[in-house]
């Protein structure tokens, strides 16, 4: 069905009953319907739909008011989309005013269940018009069906609707509950289309603090840089870097109780050297294992190279399997790194400077690295991730580019764009100065097999005028 075919328009009374429902509770800002329309210009949905009947629908302040303008110090509203999928908050219609996502304005909802959550890729249950249903709504409930699904009657039938996420974006469109066939109405707002040409709703995803670009825990190394995004704790080991790790902070100062025994940091005995959490001065914040357990005698693999306890090296005298174990040791890491110690640690057939693994991009022919404690060669493709912050603007503004490479050949990441942008490293952030149309760009770094690449879009909302 066409969206011509699908939208229908309000009756001569309805558009006086909008009217009169406006001037009733202003249009400027939120404070003329209490207190109880909260939101923050923080919310991570953001962006405009579109309904022909009541023109554009902003989900976040910083998408800026009628012509563009910054509303978030007047009016800080905004949508957003938690990690269960609930989706909650407050958008704006300069003509109908506010919208609910939030559960405790939908109940009462049409059919159950009310909530606005997303059910794998699909937007499901209902958004209120908070003029609906007051006095001199002439009727007009306000709800919003956001998918078939969740609508009374056979509304799939004949008439499928319903708002998906494709990525970051929305799609696709919602419907007013009122006009629809199954009520017999004829008022409402009708279609409301989540990806309008120039408008468009996303939801802005953070990477996890590891891939992020930024020194979360102030200690100035970023990243792959940072020991605590590393499973042995060792920044020269390309092999042990866990990007998806979202806590830089290391174990003992993080604020979380990592070994369950209800004890957190410094009142955790595993953070004390001497096992004494009494002792202020015996506390260790840098220390990565909150657990009472030694390293040695913990059952985990703590320096990420696939042995864990009386099977690694580093857990026997001098780093020698054959030597003494000592299940006290704390430190699974072996004092001599795998890749200097004259052993065949990978089981290649190859040791140390002859072992791809111990050089840089697992090349042999790029410089040795005596103290990675990995030999065996990189196996992860190479990970590119770039992100622009924010991705949709107002003509003009500028944004920051964000973006991290891993498994890549070091000093071969470039990151280019319009108006001369450039910038290079695996990681970092930049950025872009005015933009003012649909701007793409472009991280591309090299492999030892050829070169990889990824790309991101920043669009430019409309300027919006005044109806």
């Amino acid at each position: 069905m066409s969206l011509q075919n699908k939208t229908r328009f309000f009756s001569l009374a309805t558009v006086f009953i909008i009217v009169v429902l406006f001037s009733l509770v202003g249009g400027a800002g939120k404070d003329t319907l209490g207190t109880a329309v909260e939101a923050a210009s923080a919310d991570n949905v953001h962006g405009w739909a579109w309904s022909s009947n009541i023109g554009w629908v902003s989900f976040n302040c910083t998408d800026g008011g009628n012509g563009g303008i910054d509303v978030c110090a007047s009016s800080n509203y905004g949508v957003n989309l938690d990690g269960a999928g609930l989706m909650t908050g407050y958008a704006w219609s300069s003509n109908i005013g506010w919208i609910s996502f939030n559960a405790s304005d939908l109940s009462g909802c049409p059919l159950a269940p009310c909530k606005a959550q997303l059910v794998g890729t699909a937007l499901t249950g209902w958004a209120r018009a908070l003029a609906g249903g007051t006095a001199g709504s002439g009727g007009w409930s306000g709800w919003i069906s956001l998918n078939c699904t969740s609508a009374p009657g056979d509304a799939c039938t004949g008439h499928p609707y319903g708002v998906v996420l494709n990525g970051n974006a929305f799609e696709q469109f919602a419907w007013d509950a009122d006009m629809d066939i199954v009520f017999g109405g004829n008022i409402g707002i009708g279609w409301l289309q989540f990806n309008p040409p120039g408008g468009g709703v996303l939801v802005t995803v953070s990477n996890p603090a590891c891939s992020d670009g930024i020194d979360n825990d102030g200690d100035g190394l970023v990243d792959s840089l940072d020991p605590n995004c590393h499973t042995d704790g060792n920044p020269s080991n390309d092999g042990s870097y866990d990007p998806s790790d979202d806590n830089e902070f290391p174990a003992c100062s993080d604020g979380i109780d990592n070994d369950g025994d209800g004890l957190v940091d410094t009142n955790d005995p595993g953070c004390h050297t001497d096992g004494n959490p009494s002792n202020d001065g015996s506390f260790n914040p840098n220390d990565d294992n909150e657990s009472d357990t030694p390293a040695c005698s913990d059952g985990i693999d703590n320096d990420g190279d696939g042995l864990a306890d009386t099977n690694d090296p580093g857990c026997h005298t001098d780093d020698i399997l054959t030597n003494p174990y000592n299940p006290n040791d704390d430190n699974e890491s072996n004092v001599v790194a795998a890749c200097s110690d004259g052993s065949d640690n990978d089981g290649d057939g190859l040791v140390d400077t002859n072992d791809p693994g111990c050089h840089t991009d697992d090349v042999l022919t790029n410089p040795y690295n005596p103290n990675d404690n990995n030999e065996a060669n990189l196996s992860s493709p190479p990970s590119l991730s770039i992100v622009a912050t924010p991705s949709l603007i107002r003509p003009g503004d500028s944004v920051s580019i964000t973006w991290t490479a891993t498994n890549v050949i070091s000093g071969s990441c470039s990151v280019t764009g319009p108006n001369v942008f450039s910038a290079s490293g695996e990681s970092g952030t930049q950025s872009t100065g005015p933009i003012t149309s649909e701007s793409t760009y472009t991280l591309t770094c090299s492999t030892s097999t050829g070169t990889v690449s990824s790309q991101v879009t920043v669009r430019v909302t409309p300027i919006i005028t005044p109806f």
